[in-house]
Protein backbone atom coordinates (compact mmCIF):
# COMPACT_ATOMS: atom_id res chain seq x y z
CA UNK A 1 0.00 0.00 0.00
CA UNK A 2 2.71 2.55 0.86
CA UNK A 3 4.22 1.91 -2.47
CA UNK A 4 1.49 2.38 -4.43
CA UNK A 5 0.90 6.06 -2.82
CA UNK A 6 4.18 6.90 -3.36
CA UNK A 7 3.83 6.09 -6.83
CA UNK A 8 1.11 8.05 -6.71
CA UNK A 9 2.22 10.83 -4.81
CA UNK A 10 5.87 10.71 -7.71
CA UNK A 11 2.89 11.01 -10.40
CA UNK A 12 1.79 14.61 -9.10
CA UNK A 13 5.14 15.73 -8.58
CA UNK A 14 6.98 14.74 -11.20
CA UNK A 15 5.07 15.26 -14.23
CA UNK A 16 4.45 17.75 -16.17
CA UNK A 17 0.72 17.91 -17.21
CA UNK A 18 -1.74 19.45 -15.35
CA UNK A 19 -4.55 16.59 -16.55
CA UNK A 20 -2.35 13.44 -15.16
CA UNK A 21 -2.00 15.65 -11.53
CA UNK A 22 -5.90 15.97 -11.53
CA UNK A 23 -6.43 12.33 -12.04
CA UNK A 24 -4.09 11.01 -9.26
CA UNK A 25 -5.00 13.74 -6.70
CA UNK A 26 -8.37 12.36 -7.32
CA UNK A 27 -7.08 8.92 -7.36
CA UNK A 28 -5.38 9.06 -4.52
CA UNK A 29 -8.05 10.94 -2.21
CA UNK A 30 -10.24 7.97 -2.91
CA UNK A 31 -8.03 4.74 -1.78
CA UNK A 32 -9.48 2.86 1.24
CA UNK A 33 -9.22 4.83 4.36
CA UNK A 34 -7.32 2.20 6.25
CA UNK A 35 -4.43 2.18 3.54
CA UNK A 36 -4.32 5.82 3.42
CA UNK A 37 -3.80 5.93 7.40
CA UNK A 38 -1.85 3.11 8.33
CA UNK A 39 0.75 3.98 5.63
CA UNK A 40 2.62 6.95 7.37
CA UNK A 41 2.52 8.92 4.02
CA UNK A 42 -1.13 10.80 5.09
CA UNK A 43 0.42 13.87 6.18
CA UNK A 44 2.67 14.02 2.83
CA UNK A 45 -0.79 13.22 0.51
CA UNK A 46 -2.30 16.13 2.83
CA UNK A 47 0.38 18.68 1.94
CA UNK A 48 0.95 17.36 -1.79
CA UNK A 49 -2.63 18.59 -2.23
CA UNK A 50 -2.45 21.59 -0.26
CA UNK A 51 0.82 22.70 -2.56
CA UNK A 52 -1.35 21.71 -5.81
CA UNK A 53 -3.60 24.69 -4.74
CA UNK A 54 -1.34 27.13 -3.55
CA UNK A 55 -1.17 30.08 -6.16
CA UNK A 56 2.58 31.48 -7.59
CA UNK A 57 3.34 33.04 -10.74
CA UNK A 58 4.07 29.69 -12.38
CA UNK A 59 0.76 27.88 -11.18
CA UNK A 60 -1.52 30.81 -11.31
CA UNK A 61 -2.98 29.67 -14.89
CA UNK A 62 -3.92 26.17 -14.00
CA UNK A 63 -7.57 26.68 -13.23
CA UNK A 64 -8.43 22.99 -13.22
CA UNK A 65 -5.57 21.98 -11.31
CA UNK A 66 -6.81 23.74 -8.24
CA UNK A 67 -10.60 23.05 -9.09
CA UNK A 68 -10.17 19.24 -9.09
CA UNK A 69 -7.98 19.52 -5.37
CA UNK A 70 -10.58 20.95 -4.44
CA UNK A 71 -12.65 18.22 -4.85
CA UNK A 72 -10.28 15.88 -4.03
CA UNK A 73 -9.61 17.32 -0.45
CA UNK A 74 -13.08 17.42 0.21
CA UNK A 75 -13.44 13.60 -0.80
CA UNK A 76 -10.09 12.71 1.19
CA UNK A 77 -11.89 14.31 4.38
CA UNK A 78 -15.13 12.52 3.88
CA UNK A 79 -12.82 9.57 3.59
CA UNK A 80 -10.91 9.14 6.41
CA UNK A 81 -12.40 11.80 8.86
CA UNK A 82 -14.53 9.15 11.46
CA UNK A 83 -11.27 6.69 11.75
CA UNK A 84 -9.53 7.59 15.33
CA UNK A 85 -5.78 7.42 13.09
CA UNK A 86 -7.71 11.10 11.45
CA UNK A 87 -4.99 13.70 11.15
CA UNK A 88 -8.27 15.77 11.12
CA UNK A 89 -9.21 15.93 14.70
CA UNK A 90 -7.02 19.31 15.61
CA UNK A 91 -7.91 22.79 15.38
CA UNK A 92 -5.55 23.99 13.48
CA UNK A 93 -5.05 21.47 10.62
CA UNK A 94 -9.25 22.06 10.00
CA UNK A 95 -8.54 25.59 10.15
CA UNK A 96 -5.74 25.67 7.87
CA UNK A 97 -8.46 22.99 5.23
CA UNK A 98 -11.16 25.94 5.73
CA UNK A 99 -9.19 28.83 5.01
CA UNK A 100 -7.29 27.40 1.88
CA UNK A 101 -11.43 27.37 0.74
CA UNK A 102 -11.60 30.62 1.85
CA UNK A 103 -8.70 31.38 -0.52
CA UNK A 104 -10.28 30.06 -3.05
CA UNK A 105 -13.29 31.75 -2.91
CA UNK A 106 -11.18 34.82 -3.98
CA UNK A 107 -9.28 33.09 -6.42
CA UNK A 108 -9.53 35.93 -9.52
CA UNK A 109 -7.13 34.78 -11.78
CA UNK A 110 -7.41 36.38 -15.30
CA UNK A 111 -6.27 35.19 -18.59
CA UNK A 112 -6.41 34.98 -22.20
CA UNK A 113 -10.09 33.67 -21.51
CA UNK A 114 -11.09 36.55 -19.28
CA UNK A 115 -12.02 35.75 -15.75
CA UNK A 116 -11.17 32.03 -15.19
CA UNK A 117 -10.37 32.12 -11.37
CA UNK A 118 -14.55 32.14 -11.25
CA UNK A 119 -14.65 28.90 -12.11
CA UNK A 120 -12.32 28.11 -9.13
CA UNK A 121 -14.83 30.14 -7.35
CA UNK A 122 -17.60 28.30 -8.11
CA UNK A 123 -15.93 25.20 -6.75
CA UNK A 124 -14.71 26.41 -3.92
CA UNK A 125 -18.16 27.95 -2.57
CA UNK A 126 -19.79 24.11 -3.42
CA UNK A 127 -17.11 22.37 -1.84
CA UNK A 128 -16.83 24.48 1.21
CA UNK A 129 -20.48 23.86 2.46
CA UNK A 130 -19.94 20.31 1.65
CA UNK A 131 -16.74 20.36 3.85
CA UNK A 132 -18.57 22.02 6.65
CA UNK A 133 -21.58 19.76 6.29
CA UNK A 134 -19.19 16.86 6.95
CA UNK A 135 -17.25 18.43 9.32
CA UNK A 136 -20.69 19.52 11.61
CA UNK A 137 -21.66 15.84 11.42
CA UNK A 138 -18.59 14.68 12.91
CA UNK A 139 -19.31 14.95 16.84
CA UNK A 140 -15.72 14.88 17.62
CA UNK A 141 -14.61 17.71 15.09
CA UNK A 142 -17.83 19.54 15.16
CA UNK A 143 -16.76 22.07 17.99
CA UNK A 144 -14.30 23.17 15.79
CA UNK A 145 -16.20 25.43 13.63
CA UNK A 146 -16.44 28.36 15.92
CA UNK A 147 -18.41 31.74 14.86
CA UNK A 148 -15.38 33.77 13.41
CA UNK A 149 -15.03 30.56 11.22
CA UNK A 150 -18.46 30.42 10.05
CA UNK A 151 -18.63 34.10 9.80
CA UNK A 152 -15.61 34.21 7.46
CA UNK A 153 -17.40 31.19 5.14
CA UNK A 154 -21.01 33.30 4.90
CA UNK A 155 -19.23 36.40 4.03
CA UNK A 156 -17.30 34.53 1.12
CA UNK A 157 -20.16 32.86 -0.16
CA UNK A 158 -22.35 36.28 0.09
CA UNK A 159 -19.24 38.00 -1.71
CA UNK A 160 -19.54 35.64 -4.66
CA UNK A 161 -23.41 36.02 -4.57
CA UNK A 162 -22.87 39.96 -5.41
CA UNK A 163 -21.10 38.43 -8.56
CA UNK A 164 -22.48 40.20 -11.92
CA UNK A 165 -21.93 36.49 -13.33
CA UNK A 166 -24.85 34.59 -13.21
CA UNK A 167 -23.53 31.14 -13.16
CA UNK A 168 -21.80 32.35 -10.02
CA UNK A 169 -24.47 33.95 -8.56
CA UNK A 170 -26.13 30.91 -9.26
CA UNK A 171 -24.19 28.33 -7.64
CA UNK A 172 -23.15 30.38 -4.09
CA UNK A 173 -26.89 31.37 -4.09
CA UNK A 174 -27.43 27.46 -3.61
CA UNK A 175 -24.50 27.37 -1.47
CA UNK A 176 -25.75 29.83 0.63
CA UNK A 177 -29.10 28.36 0.71
CA UNK A 178 -27.16 24.89 1.93
CA UNK A 179 -25.24 26.85 4.32
CA UNK A 180 -27.76 28.28 6.14
CA UNK A 181 -29.75 25.01 6.58
CA UNK A 182 -26.95 23.32 8.31
CA UNK A 183 -28.12 23.44 12.00
CA UNK A 184 -24.22 24.42 13.75
CA UNK A 185 -23.96 24.12 17.18
CA UNK A 186 -23.47 28.02 17.29
CA UNK A 187 -25.52 30.62 14.89
CA UNK A 188 -24.12 32.78 13.07
CA UNK A 189 -25.39 36.87 14.10
CA UNK A 190 -28.81 37.67 12.66
CA UNK A 191 -29.64 34.49 11.04
CA UNK A 192 -33.50 34.41 11.68
CA UNK A 193 -33.10 37.95 9.53
CA UNK A 194 -30.95 36.23 6.87
CA UNK A 195 -33.60 33.19 6.94
CA UNK A 196 -36.34 35.59 6.14
CA UNK A 197 -34.67 37.22 3.40
CA UNK A 198 -33.15 33.91 1.59
CA UNK A 199 -35.19 30.76 2.99
CA UNK A 200 -38.76 32.49 2.41
CA UNK A 201 -38.72 32.76 -0.69
CA UNK A 202 -39.84 29.85 -3.50
CA UNK A 203 -37.57 28.84 -5.79
CA UNK A 204 -35.18 31.67 -5.95
CA UNK A 205 -33.93 32.58 -9.84
CA UNK A 206 -30.23 33.05 -9.12
CA UNK A 207 -29.31 33.87 -12.47
CA UNK A 208 -32.24 36.59 -11.89
CA UNK A 209 -29.89 39.65 -11.19
CA UNK A 210 -32.90 41.71 -10.42
CA UNK A 211 -34.64 39.72 -7.76
CA UNK A 212 -31.19 38.22 -6.16
CA UNK A 213 -29.31 42.14 -5.74
CA UNK A 214 -33.21 43.15 -3.80
CA UNK A 215 -32.45 40.60 -1.88
CA UNK A 216 -29.12 41.37 -1.12
CA UNK A 217 -29.32 44.63 0.27
CA UNK A 218 -31.64 44.09 2.60
CA UNK A 219 -28.54 42.83 4.75
CA UNK A 220 -27.68 46.46 4.66
CA UNK A 221 -29.60 46.78 8.10
CA UNK A 222 -27.64 44.01 9.80
CA UNK A 223 -24.27 45.15 11.59
CA UNK A 224 -22.21 42.80 11.17
CA UNK A 225 -23.20 42.17 7.11
CA UNK A 226 -23.02 45.89 6.13
CA UNK A 227 -19.98 46.14 5.12
CA UNK A 228 -19.36 43.17 3.27
CA UNK A 229 -22.69 44.21 1.23
CA UNK A 230 -21.80 47.50 0.36
CA UNK A 231 -18.64 46.97 -0.69
CA UNK A 232 -19.49 43.91 -2.89
CA UNK A 233 -22.70 45.50 -4.43
CA UNK A 234 -21.06 48.93 -5.14
CA UNK A 235 -17.78 46.59 -6.82
CA UNK A 236 -20.73 45.18 -8.89
CA UNK A 237 -22.56 47.99 -9.37
CA UNK A 238 -20.09 49.53 -12.01
CA UNK A 239 -20.72 46.99 -14.54
CA UNK A 240 -23.91 45.93 -13.56
CA UNK A 241 -27.26 48.01 -13.30
CA UNK A 242 -29.21 45.71 -11.43
CA UNK A 243 -26.87 46.05 -8.53
CA UNK A 244 -26.75 49.90 -8.24
CA UNK A 245 -30.48 49.58 -9.06
CA UNK A 246 -31.44 47.38 -5.90
CA UNK A 247 -29.15 49.51 -3.56
CA UNK A 248 -30.12 53.05 -4.59
CA UNK A 249 -33.73 51.46 -4.42
CA UNK A 250 -33.48 50.33 -0.95
CA UNK A 251 -31.61 53.25 0.46
CA UNK A 252 -33.89 55.33 -0.73
CA UNK A 253 -37.04 53.32 0.95
CA UNK A 254 -34.84 53.18 4.29
CA UNK A 255 -32.45 56.38 4.29
CA UNK A 256 -33.64 57.54 7.61
CA UNK A 257 -31.83 54.28 8.82
CA UNK A 258 -28.57 56.00 7.36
Amino acid sequence: SSHLIERYLGKISITSQEHIRQGFSLAIASLPSRMLLTSNSINKIIDCLFNLITITNQTQHLIKQRKDTLIALCNLYENIHLDLLSPFSNQDLINKLINLYLRCTRDYTNDRFGDSGRLVREIACTQLVRLLKLINENNENKKFLNLTILHNCFSSILTNLCSKIDDLRMVSGKALVEFLNIQFEQTIEHKNDIEKIFLNQNDIDWRNSQIVFTLIVQLLILNKYRYVTWLNCLITAGELSSASQALYTYLIIHKTNY
